[in-house]
Formats: C-alpha cells, structure tokens, sequence
C-alpha cells in the first residue's frame, strides 16, 4: 500500500510538471510567451526555440499566417508534450477609416480653438 502511494505522488508531480501555460493570443501578428516547469527544448515546425534557464521561450506568428503550427516541447525527463494550433485570423482595419477619425476629432478641436479666440 505504502509503495503505491509513493508511485502516485511521484506520478502526479511528473504529470503536474508538463502544464504549458501560454501568454498572449495564439492568432495572427502576435507574440505568445510560454513557460511549464523543466522545459529542456521546444520546437515551432521543426524550427528550434530558444528555452531560457526559467523554461521560458517565445514564439510569434505573421500577419498573413495561415498554415497549422506544431508545437513540440521536451521537458528534462524526456517526455514530450505536442500541441497542434492555427493562428485565428485578425481584422485588418483600413487606414483611411482611421485617418478620416483623426480628421474629425482635428477639426472638433480647431472649431473649440477658433471659439475661445474670439
């Protein structure tokens, strides 16, 4: 009895241990920081990600990404955990719907600046 709970406290804090915790959104033009506890090595599709000594590593996607990533990571122990992801696509807004904004907001302010000038 005493040699099985050893067993699942040892295999609960090895299962515990391989978590990814992901920052930031997983969609076009955007940076995601990853970070789990004894990260060895991670790969994006096979390209090679730098892990830090805290098991941090980051990973971007490009604003007309449309293929399906792999993410693959090593941990110390030599489990492997495999996520597979494709980045959501994002609006892209149009700059004249932006520039025509600024201009409105412009010309309310000059219109109050011609108003305390006289």
């Amino acid at each position: 009895m005493k040699n099985i709970f050893i067993f699942l406290i040892i295999a609960g804090s090895v299962l515990y241990s391989q978590k990814l915790k992901f920052s930031g959104e997983i969609k076009q033009a955007s940076l995601v920081k990853c970070t789990g506890d004894n990260i060895d090595s991670a790969w994006l599709n096979d390209i090679a990600l730098k892990v830090n000594d805290n098991s941090y590593f980051i990973f971007g996607f490009d604003r007309d990404d449309s293929i399906k990533y792999t993410l693959k990571v090593k941990y110390l122990n030599n489990a492997f955990i495999t996520k597979e992801f494709k980045p959501r696509k994002v609006e892209i807004q149009n700059i004249t719907t932006i520039i025509s904004k600024i201009f409105v907001v412009y010309q309310l302010l000059v219109g109050i600046q011609k108003r305390i000038d006289y």
